[in-house]
């Protein structure tokens, strides 16, 4: 999993294409996530655990301060704030401390 840690820090990076999730694909190799049954492998488990359990991140509640703000560390992406019925989003697009003022 070092190697997605690593590929997927790296600023340039925007995206990761895999193809081939299942094995057989280029001339019959075992290279894919799943068996040709559709059963996962070790490596399957390992990644889903990396994206869906320590990358993933749940809708989480938070309140502001006596100012008004929230202060979080999160990942370059989308976010979207709710609150009173009403929503908003806004994008982290480069690494390092952001300042993002929205209106609700």
């Amino acid at each position: 999993m070092r190697h997605y840690k690593t590929l997927l820090s790296h600023p340039a990076v925007e995206a990761m294409t895999y193809w081939g999730l299942s094995d057989g694909g280029w001339l019959g190799a075992p290279g894919g996530f799943v068996r040709a049954d559709g059963t996962p492998k070790p490596s399957y488990d390992a990644l889903r655990s990396l994206v869906k359990g320590e990358w993933w991140l749940p809708p989480t509640t938070m309140v502001t301060d006596a100012d008004g703000r929230v202060r979080f560390d999160g990942f370059l992406g989308e976010y979207e704030i709710t609150a009173g019925g009403r929503s908003v989003t806004f994008t982290l697009d480069e690494p390092g401390d952001a300042e993002v003022a929205v209106s609700l």
